[in-house]
């Protein structure tokens, strides 16, 4: 017997809770006058993983009237039960709804809402098997309706929906953190990479003097914008730089080394049944994210195989980037990383250190709106499907004096330290709350009915 039947739970399925299901549809896009309205209508793509998006499209009256679309009430559940199945959200507002999805109007004799949204959002990998059909996927009605569940009391329903709200909150809370501490860090950033800090140099030179800002200009201090003090920028192939910077193809700042720059072993090189089990790592771009190694392999090579390939070694410090699949995501190799091959799937670098660091070569790859604009051109305007050699080599980019250039990484590492611990604690909240889905939605952990969430 179950812990949920243990403790007084029944079982019923979703078709017994239902008091109606209304399917919706798209009106004819030809028809201005339908898509004219205040009404929110949407689709399975407007779905997110805690609910409705933006809304993106609104329809009249007149399209709830004539179409097939129709109008679902203000709380009541959403299914998406086509394209993007297993979706699901609680109706934010009167809201129409495309043939993507599935108005849930519930018995609130028997259920709330919030508990099937939770208990729905535990059980979506089973929702989600319901899927089935050839063109176009789907759950059917009838698999809809007979699904299984377990349900307790309403007392305990309206409890349990509380905790896993208010876990909800919280951690939506986090995601602002951590999206309001990188928007910080993309702005510092580009700052750093477009006006840099202050240097000694500079500052002995008397170059400050006569601006504005010449009382306050300290070492390590934002420099003015090129529009407050144009005399301290130069024209560089991309645009105003700092007159202490240069302005360098990235082929001229690699290492001087045998081979600097390496994607491969191709065909006969490297041949599948030669992969072990284990052995020297061989990289990928499944290692590869933006700004992150991920240290999970998967394929390896014999230490002989590793000697003779030698030459797509790569060391720690290298900057590598993905060249097919997802194209441009970019990490540098971190220091605990001794021995790994390199793979076709990816461009390794190896930067001369006395010129750049390559902890700012990566962040450039990844996000700089100068590297974008080169890539879209090589590109020529759609989407890049791999990166060649030339591509790179001829890549231009800023180069800030070395000892700017540990300023500019000292600031770099510090914002990104604070994303780092947001992170961490956003996954542990994901984690703690994956734990009490299980436990209070399954009934394995009974619930005072009568406690406020405060007090969890």
């Amino acid at each position: 017997m179950s812990d949920a039947i243990q403790h007084g739970w029944r079982r019923t399925n979703l078709g017994a809770l239902a008091k109606r299901l209304v399917n919706g549809g798209t009106p004819p896009t030809d028809e201005v006058r339908f898509w004219q309205g205040k009404l929110p209508w949407i689709t399975g793509a407007d779905f997110t993983d805690s609910g409705i998006g933006e809304i993106r499209r609104f329809v009249s009256e007149g399209a709830i009237n004539q179409t097939a679309t129709n109008l679902i009430e203000r709380g009541q559940l959403l299914i998406v039960t086509r394209t993007g199945v297993g979706k699901l959200a609680i109706a934010p507002t009167d809201i129409a709804i495309s043939q993507d999805i599935t108005g849930f109007y519930i018995d609130r004799v028997q259920a709330t809402p919030e508990f099937l949204y939770h208990r729905l959002k535990l059980g979506l990998e089973d929702l989600k098997k319901l899927n089935q059909g050839t063109s176009i996927n789907g759950i059917t009605r009838r698999d809809l309706v007979s699904y299984p569940l377990d349900l307790p009391s309403l007392p305990q329903q309206r409890r349990i929906a509380e905790i896993l709200t208010t876990m909800d909150e919280v951690i939506e809370a986090t995601e602002k953190l951590v999206e309001k501490h990188q928007q910080i860090k993309a702005g510092l950033m580009n700052d750093l990479f477009t006006r840099g800090l202050w240097t000694r140099p500079e500052l002995a030179r008397g170059d400050h003097k006569g601006l504005s800002c010449a009382a306050t200009a300290k070492v390590g201090q934002l420099r003015p914008t090129s529009e407050d003090a144009p005399g301290i920028y130069q024209e560089s192939p991309l645009g105003l730089i700092p007159r202490a910077w240069r302005c360098e193809k990235l082929n001229n700042i690699l290492a001087k080394t045998g081979v600097p720059m390496r994607s491969g072993p191709f065909g006969s090189a490297l041949l599948k049944d030669e992969l072990v089990e284990n052995g020297i790592p061989l990289l990928g771009i499944d290692n590869v994210f933006v700004e992150r190694f991920e240290p999970t392999f998967r394929r390896f090579v014999s230490p002989w195989k590793f000697t003779e390939l030698s030459r797509y070694a790569v060391f720690a410090g290298d900057v590598v980037i993905t060249i097919m699949g997802t194209v441009g995501r970019c990490c540098v190799i971190p220091e605990n990383i001794s021995q790994a091959l390199s793979s076709k799937h990816l461009w390794t670098m190896t930067f001369d250190l006395d010129q750049i660091l390559p902890e700012l070569v990566c962040w450039q790859l990844n996000h700089a709106a100068w590297v974008k604009d080169w890539f879209l051109r090589h590109a020529q305007g759609a989407v890049m499907d791999a990166i060649q050699s030339s591509t790179l080599r001829t890549l231009w980019l800023p180069v800030p004096p070395v000892d700017e250039q540990r300023e500019i990484l000292a600031r770099y590492h510090a914002v990104s330290g604070t994303i780092d611990i947001d992170d961490a604690h956003l996954a542990k909240l994901r984690q703690q709350k994956q734990g009490l889905m299980h436990d209070l939605l399954t009934g394995r952990v009974r619930v005072d009915e009568d406690a406020s969430a405060s007090k969890t």
